[in-house]
């Protein structure tokens, strides 16, 4: 009897050690962030991050992690989701900043995080639906700096 009892109360207390270490584990995990079924808004732990009418957006088109999970990249569409307009994000949500201007869009999806984890690499183009004016930036690959904000035009056929 003293031994059920012994063996009962060792479980119990590896039971509540384990229940101890629950909210530890929880709260170091890192949450995703989530498009809507609607794809006009996107959330971080409930909170909104991203809404189409006030961030000037279609809807939602991807959402890229860098290769250390520190920050991440959301693409968003322009007209057509052909012209679209890049966003970064720390991991938590803090952080934001548009990265593209006006005449200096993403082609369709084509953006992706640099191997250095600093800086993102996309394809820019001018507009799909206008001409753009004398005095737009170059069309091709552009390297954006995440440290620095700075943009270096890379070349027309180089990633």
């Amino acid at each position: 009897m003293l031994s059920l009892l012994w063996r009962v109360l060792a479980g119990f207390s590896l039971l509540l050690a384990i229940l101890a270490l629950a909210p530890c584990v929880v709260q170091s995990q890192t949450s995703r962030p989530t498009i809507s079924e609607d794809r006009t808004k996107l959330y971080l732990n409930g909170r909104l991050l991203l809404e189409t009418e006030k961030d000037g957006f279609m809807s939602i088109k991807d959402v890229k992690h860098s290769p250390n999970e520190k920050r991440f990249l959301v693409i968003a569409c322009g007209y057509e989701c052909s012209d679209n307009i890049g966003f970064v994000f720390r991991v938590d949500g803090t952080g934001k900043r548009k990265f593209t201007a006006r005449w200096d869009f993403i082609q369709k999806d084509q953006a992706e995080w640099a191997a250095d984890n600093r800086s993102i690499v996309y394809y820019r183009i001018n507009s799909t639906g206008a001409g753009p004016p004398r005095n737009a930036p170059r069309t091709g690959w552009v390297r954006y700096s995440v440290i620095t904000g700075r943009k270096r035009y890379v070349g027309e056929n180089t990633h």
